[in-house]
């Protein structure tokens, strides 16, 4: 526009009868010259980016040419003129400068604008001298026009070459998002499987026994837990459990859970043997545990005898819910984690039942699943609830449990870690 003015075409065809706009049409298009070249130049050479005390000065020149809107209307023109031409200068300079920078930052359009707007700007540092009068008479008046259409000629050419750029980035999105999508499916696929086999390390079904009646529970902190729970039983009435809790989610845990079992499965004649029991699996898997601990507990249970063996390598207190007293009783007798020594000295608790006891067997996350401020669950909470669902089978007090611990927690129907636990009450 500034241009159709500079050639008189504005004041024939647009604004014949105006003699303000006629004196304030030069100096107000010329003023947004200005400022688009500031503004297109901190966009083009990704100035914010790269330089961004350059972008801060070219800011600061982008409002003082703001200002000389406001002067045209207070001031007479010429003086908008001459405000106008001394701040083209350092302009100028601070856009090439940016120019030359954001070249040697290897903006692939920077040097399009450096070609394009070199003669732009010189052309423009000349003209305002000459207008100054240090260079009067010395400047034809076309030249602005024959800078500015070399300008426009070059930064077409680099708008062109930014398509093909684009175009080649989206290509190669497209071919980077089959690829990525072709190894998330396969890790998909891997992840089913090794879920899979996870869930048959657990046992199939739960054994039956006269005087108790049993459920397990096992939810999965993520596609993939890293709990595990087994049994050994010899009769209807003696039975061992065992409980573990693999440091860590996903596969990796997941995976060595299938070592735990195997050493679990080698103990079976130290049923009535907690400590001992633990002590041999912590040496079978001390070799093979690298980076991985694990809390471990295991409780023999003479279901004839009502007695209670247990014994722990820092898992959490087995805890027995007594009717009479609405309490529960902790046992947690001192063990270490499974994998810091393979030397570890266990003891084992006894424990004389008594019919309409429950017993609450779990790993950490059935007490440590959060809120959304934080707070866990924690030991009160489960009391609570052990007293107002005490008179429910174990099936359904187990279903109520982590239906409760679903409406706690901050992420509804998932947890931060695996909750694991075995309801047993003695009949």
């Amino acid at each position: 526009m500034y241009f159709f003015v500079f050639n008189g075409f504005a004041f024939a065809f647009f604004w014949q009868n105006s003699v303000l706009w006629n004196d304030l049409a030069s100096p107000f298009f010329m003023t947004l010259t200005a400022l688009t070249g500031s503004r297109t130049a901190i966009h083009f050479l990704k100035l914010a980016e790269y330089f961004s005390i350059i972008k801060k000065i070219l800011d600061g020149f982008s409002l003082l040419v703001i200002f000389n809107i406001l002067f045209l209307f207070i001031l007479p023109y010429k003086y908008s003129f001459y405000y106008l031409y001394i701040l083209i200068l350092p302009l100028s300079l601070v856009i090439f400068l940016g120019s030359l920078l954001s070249v040697f930052k290897k903006n692939p359009l920077a040097k399009f604008f450096l070609f394009g707007f070199f003669g732009f700007i010189v052309c423009g540092i000349f003209t305002s001298m000459n207008n100054l009068g240090i260079l009067e008479g010395y400047i034809s008046p076309d030249l602005m026009q024959v800078a500015s259409g070399f300008a426009i000629v070059i930064l077409s050419i680099g708008l062109g070459h930014r398509y093909y750029l684009l175009k080649q980035q989206n290509l190669e999105i497209e071919t980077n998002s089959v690829l990525i999508n072709s190894r998330l499916n396969r890790i998909q696929n891997e992840l089913e499987i090794a879920k899979k086999i996870h869930e048959s390390l657990l046992p199939a079904k739960l054994p039956s026994f006269l005087n108790a009646k049993m459920y397990a529970k096992y939810v999965p902190s993520g596609e993939i837990g890293g709990d595990f729970y087994d049994f050994h039983y010899s009769d209807d009435r003696h039975l061992g459990i065992f409980i573990a809790d693999v440091t860590g989610h996903g596969v990796p845990a997941a995976l060595f859970a299938s070592t735990v079992k195997f050493s679990f499965s080698r103990e079976a004649q130290f049923l009535k043997e907690p400590s001992k029991l633990m002590a041999n699996i912590n040496l079978s898997l001390f070799e093979r545990i690298g980076n991985n601990f694990l809390s471990a507990g295991y409780l023999y249970l003479d279901l004839h005898t009502k007695k209670l063996i247990y014994a722990s390598c820092g898992h959490p207190p087995l805890l027995i819910w007594k009717r009479e007293e609405k309490e529960f009783v902790e046992l947690k007798p001192k063990g270490r984690l499974i994998g810091i020594a393979p030397d570890i000295t266990l003891h084992d608790t006894v424990y004389k039942l008594e019919s309409g006891d429950r017993i609450l067997f779990y790993t950490d996350g059935l007490i440590e699943c959060e809120n959304g401020e934080g707070i866990p669950f924690g030991e009160s909470a489960l009391h609570k609830f052990a007293l107002a669902h005490e008179n429910l089978n174990a099936q359904d007090f187990s279903n109520s449990l982590v239906k409760s611990l679903n409406s706690y927690s901050a992420t509804k129907g998932t947890f931060s870690d695996d909750v694991t636990f075995i309801v047993i009450d003695v009949i």
